[in-house]
């Protein structure tokens, strides 16, 4: 999903006047600036979701009809599930997995940009007193690098096994649907286009626009199809032309790495930050090359970013010269400024830069899944987001499906995997759930087609709990 900058110690060591001490600091330094590129996004291999194959359940029977807790006596489809089951216990498990989820607390269903909640730590117990967490919809900064681990789970009737004694176990509630967003706007594009513009330090649009009367979704639509070719108006051919527009965007910005490394590494070498923090520059200057060389269909200026965004978990006290800091690592973002303004609610405030482009810093709750988000705001596509939401097994299973409707097929197609796939496959879905609330998405079809992965992965969790719960006792579960 995201490359590390190449570094090369000896261009950069010409370039920026370093001491012995900071040039063996080089490539640690680096590391704490990471390019993004939504063109390396895998839609199947995202935080384990690995493929059907590899992760499937042996002694699944996907034709099978298992009675659920309340005596069911068919499978309810995502749609009836609230009716059915109040909630979702998923099982007992290890604390490296059970650390993913948020420990219980109010949920809040929006926090602005930089400002996340404060978390308890979770309770730790014994094998016999599990601690009961919730998977609420609140932002947390859980670390959801902690569920690649390979962890056993039991089932929630039947504690471990294994090390009573040493071997904490907790139970995780999951709820069957997302809460709806609670997006508090100053402007609305869909109601004041220029207001909202003017906000966001687009005054000259703002009044082109105002005196045009022209719409929100006219304006991103001549966007993002720019480069296209004339007549360019189906939802599937401008999702096309947005996506070709981010690419191109993102490979002019890596012919110029070591530009922009330079820059990094002079500002950080110069300006040391303790505490896991980064030093982020006001702005990046670039010199555009660019080759006459371009497609029939498009202009011969490629599409240069406008701005670039510092993806970070939260920001942090400026130094004493005032040069910003964030949480490491950063995620340095090339975005067209206008895409984000016409598509977001709370987005950083700009500032105007000297000869170069500007960096403004955007924290959000899971800047590892940005890609989701950044990738949505240039397509607006469900299908593209539902298909980098859940498994690749499960898109296969769903083209080859003939006799069963696609949501039945998808569920039979997740119902196949590990419980742990499953629950990686759920956090996935609320991390960009909790990044969609930093930023205010506005599109209803983004948020619909969450609720729709959520509810599918669900009623395939409860499907698992029912097989679970009518076969044998296993004191050392494999899935």
């Amino acid at each position: 999903m995201n490359e590390t900058v190449p570094s090369d110690s000896a261009q950069l060591a010409q370039a920026v006047p370093l001491t012995h001490d900071a040039l063996s600091m080089l490539p640690d330094i680096l590391d704490n600036y990471t390019y993004f590129s939504a063109s390396n996004l895998d839609l199947g291999n995202d935080l384990g979701s690995y493929p059907l194959e590899a992760m499937s359940d042996p002694s699944s029977d996907l034709s099978q009809q298992v009675p659920l807790c309340n005596n069911s006596a068919t499978i309810p489809t995502p749609l009836d599930l609230s009716s059915a089951y109040p909630s979702v216990f998923a099982s007992f498990m290890s604390n490296p997995l059970a650390e993913g989820f948020p420990p219980s607390f109010s949920a809040q269903l929006f926090h602005p940009p930089g400002d996340p909640p404060v978390v308890d730590q979770p309770c730790t117990s014994n094998a016999n007193q599990p601690g009961l967490s919730s998977l609420d919809n609140a932002c947390h900064d859980a670390d959801l690098n902690l569920l690649m681990q390979q962890t056993g789970v039991c089932t929630a009737q039947e504690p471990s096994q294994e090390s009573p004694t040493t071997d904490a176990r907790y139970a995780v509630q999951i709820p069957l649907s997302l809460s709806a967003p609670v997006i508090h706007a100053r402007t609305n594009p869909y109601v004041d286009l220029g207001a909202h513009l003017r906000l966001y330090g687009m005054e000259a649009e703002a009044q082109e626009f105002t005196l045009s009367q022209t719409t929100c979704d006219f304006v991103l639509t001549a966007f993002l199809t720019m480069y296209a070719a004339p007549g360019t108006t189906s939802l599937a051919e401008v999702s096309n032309a947005g996506e070709i527009l981010m690419l191109q965007m993102e490979q002019v910005v890596s012919a110029h790495d070591l530009e922009i490394q330079v820059q990094l590494a002079s500002l950080a070498s110069q300006r040391f930050a303790k505490n896991n923090r980064v030093p982020i520059p006001s702005e990046l200057r670039v010199s555009w090359r660019y080759s006459l060389n371009q497609p029939t269909n498009s202009t011969s200026v490629p599409p240069f970013p406008s701005h670039f965004l510092a993806v970070c978990k939260r920001s942090c006290m400026p130094l004493e010269d005032e040069v910003r800091t964030v949480e490491a690592p950063c995620f340095i973002v090339p975005i067209h400024w206008i895409v984000y303004v016409l598509q977001c609610a709370h987005l950083p405030m700009p500032h105007n830069a000297t000869d170069g482009i500007p960096v403004m810093e955007c924290a959000v709750p899971f800047p590892q899944h940005w890609s989701l988000i950044h990738r949505w705001l240039y397509t607006r596509d469900p299908g593209k987001l539902l298909a980098a939401l859940l498994p690749s097994g499960t898109l296969r299973a769903l083209r080859a499906s003939e006799k069963e409707s696609l949501a039945q097929a998808a569920v039979s197609a997740l119902t196949a995997l590990s419980l742990e796939t499953l629950l990686r496959t759920l956090l996935k879905i609320r991390a960009t759930y909790h990044n969609g609330c930093s930023v205010g998405l506005y599109a209803e079809s983004f948020w619909a087609t969450l609720s729709r992965a959520w509810d599918m992965t669900v009623c395939a969790l409860i499907i698992r709990r029912g097989r679970a719960n009518n076969a044998p006792y296993d004191p050392h579960p494999t899935s």
